[in-house]
């Protein structure tokens, strides 16, 4: 791997400097019972190809089943931390990052400029897109929003700026019409020379299209929100069930030792829980509600449920009650400070510091772990708490922990369960009740 040990730092502390402003959640009143989701009609399998850049430690990816039920291939990247689904927008194809800590998607424009994040110009290679872009004039279907625009910066700094307009969108045999989306024109991306864009999967209220053809007119007061992909299918009624469902398969060490595009790593599936082998093990967890996000009000925005505890050896000594967001974009887990603390003391040796990232040893032990949802304790694998971090400037392989540090809890913090959980569970997330319900994987 190419990952340097400042590179891995650097990513880390984006997360932790990123969660600090969101300290704004509040707890429903929903108290919903375990429903038996059913299995998704229509699948597709996910890919995965291991990357070369700053995305092996993704930072938090957001900015400020009845009669259809149809399943998307995704691919994955990063030795299964960034995965992909294909999607036809107005008869052209791309592979898109599934993220469910963000809710705006976007197709890079034919022609686009590509910078870096201090907004210095670079080549278009240099953004690391596989594809030349979306060509709206390539579509019949195409219709230009004037007067809009999209403005999203994500958590490591990376962004997307520039028009609007609606189309028709194909995900996993799921179609909508008229569906809004970005085609900016601008960008800071490292991308893998694989993805074309981004679909995101979570709430309307995280929406980042504005009522300007100027973006340095956007503020929080023009925002346009609409309703993304998932929301217009349930409007337009060709998803009469409101339920997504995604399941990842975590990567193995030859993995991340391969540049090449893995397929069938996971599972996207619309209108019902994923096909996918799990256990007995279930719960069903409200959505919270957070403000920030939208002026003078309260939303679902992300998909944060409470975590009950953390479970490893020594934790009963310890108040492990948190808030997290389930999201496929972000690569770790961010739990809080005491708590990551205590686990990684657990390691065989234990683990070290620098920097505010715990690194361990490649071949080290690590602790048995789980996180308690809904009352139920869900086991993450050793595999994803040892993950390769790349070198160090000496030449020598470096691993880090999968949980690291998302910072002091204070009674109101967002932390992150990121993909090393998510690589254990079946996550379903009903929009029309605001529940989140998580089955335990079967072990692969």
């Amino acid at each position: 791997m190419a990952h340097t040990l400042a590179l891995v730092l650097g990513i880390v502390s984006a997360v932790r400097a990123f969660n600090h402003p969101r300290r704004v959640v509040s707890l429903p009143s929903r108290t919903p019972s375990y429903e038996v989701l059913p299995t998704a009609s229509f699948s597709a399998s996910l890919s995965r190809a291991v990357t070369n850049s700053s995305r092996a430690l993704e930072a938090l990816r957001a900015s400020s089943l009845d009669s259809y039920n149809l399943t998307s291939v995704l691919t994955s990247a990063d030795g299964g931390f960034r995965y992909y689904a294909d999607i036809d927008v107005g008869g052209q194809d791309f592979k898109v990052l599934v993220d469910t800590g963000s809710s705006d998607t976007w197709l890079i424009q034919k022609g686009f400029s590509c910078f870096d994040i201090d907004f210095n110009p670079e080549t278009e290679d240099e953004c690391g897109f596989g594809t030349a872009g979306f060509d709206p004039s390539q579509s019949p279907t195409f219709v230009p929003l004037v007067g809009k625009n999209l403005n999203i910066t994500y958590g490591d700094g990376t962004f997307a700026v520039g028009p609007v307009g609606t189309d028709t969108m194909t995900v996993g045999g799921l179609t909508v019409t008229a569906q809004e989306f970005g085609v900016p024109n601008m960008t800071a991306w490292e991308g893998e020379g694989i993805e074309g864009g981004l679909l995101g999967l979570a709430y309307p209220a995280l929406t980042t299209v504005h009522n300007e053809s100027d973006p340095t007119l956007d503020s929080p007061t023009n925002l346009a929100l609409y309703n993304p992909f998932l929301f217009s299918a349930i409007n337009q009624g060709v998803l009469s069930t409101p339920v997504f469902s995604v399941s990842l398969d975590r990567g193995t060490i030859a993995d991340e030792e391969s540049g090449d595009e893995k397929p069938n790593k996971g599972v996207l599936a619309f209108g019902g829980i994923a096909p996918v082998s799990v256990t007995n093990t279930t719960a069903s967890a409200p959505v919270l509600l957070f403000s920030g996000f939208v002026p003078n009000a309260k939303a679902d925005v992300f998909y944060g449920v409470t975590v009950d505890s953390y479970v490893f050896p020594g934790s009963t000594a310890l108040s492990t009650r948190s808030f997290a967001v389930l999201d496929t974009g972000t690569a770790l887990s961010f739990i809080p400070t005491p708590i990551v603390q205590a686990v990684v003391e657990k390691f065989v040796p234990s683990a070290t510091v620098q920097d505010d990232v715990f690194f361990v040893d490649c071949n080290a032990t690590a602790p048995a772990f789980a996180v308690t949802i809904a009352g139920i304790e869900f086991a993450v694998d050793p595999k994803d708490l040892i993950l390769p971090g790349g070198i160090d400037d000496d030449g020598n392989d470096i691993c880090i922990s999968g949980v690291q540090d998302g910072g002091p809890d204070n009674g109101g913090d967002i932390f992150i369960l990121g993909d090393t959980f998510l690589h254990n569970v079946v996550a379903s997330f009903d929009v029309g009740a605001n529940v989140v319900h998580v089955s335990q994987r079967t072990p692969y």
